[in-house]
């Protein structure tokens, strides 16, 4: 993720679908803010959220990858996604989200991975 993905990350989190679980959908600033913080993750840890494209077309899909979070006064690693409403349900996610735990666990060498889910997100 870069700050060249802007237009394409506000079309992702400025959407009300896809940000139904969260307080909002962010504001072009918030996104910005959600980059640098990715960019971040990458510098200091190596890994972060990555943008998902489409293999063939190249299409901006959304978002997954690994984040440190605070849960409960304890860091752990989350596996977390966005998808754009008209790629959802292809199983897009679940493809991300899988080589993003195989990366964790092989190459991170994490014993533990969560995913913070509102329980109504099916």
């Amino acid at each position: 993720m870069t700050d060249a993905d802007l237009d394409d990350m506000c079309r992702l989190l400025g959407d009300a679908e896809v940000m139904r679980y969260y307080p909002r959908a962010k504001s072009r600033n918030e996104v910005q803010r959600w980059i640098n913080w990715s960019k971040d993750n990458y510098a200091k840890h190596g890994f972060g959220l990555w943008v998902i494209e489409h293999r063939t077309t190249g299409d901006f899909i959304g978002d997954c990858g690994l984040t440190w979070q605070n849960v409960d006064g304890q860091e752990v690693l989350e596996v977390g996604y966005h998808v754009l409403p008209e790629h959802q349900g292809q199983g897009l996610a679940t493809e991300g989200a899988s080589a993003c735990l195989r990366h964790g666990f092989e190459t991170l060498d994490a014993t533990m991975v969560t995913a913070i889910i509102n329980p109504d997100n099916t």
